[in-house]
């Protein structure tokens, strides 16, 4: 939703001068996973519930604000990656 239409899914301030950074906490069923701006800073389990928590630091629009559910897997796109496990 640019430039406002993050409004429509979380309470904020929906315009593209005003900034925050944000702290996002996704709480799935076992086997899906959430993806979000910022870093993965943590990630628990609590029967078949699984919670991921994102920190994006830097002040950004809201209209930037994702949340992607799915059954994603983790893929590193560094060639020599598996040579470091």
């Amino acid at each position: 939703g640019q430039p406002n239409g993050a409004a429509s899914w979380f309470p904020c301030n929906d315009h593209p001068r005003s900034k925050s950074s944000y702290l996002i906490s996704v709480t799935t069923d076992e086997n899906y996973r959430p993806v979000c701006n910022g870093r993965l800073v943590s990630r628990s389990r609590k029967s078949s519930r699984e919670t991921w928590v994102y920190e994006h630091a830097e002040p950004m629009a809201t209209y930037l604000a994702t949340v992607q559910i799915g059954r994603y897997l983790m893929v590193s796109l560094n060639r020599d990656d598996h040579h470091h496990r």
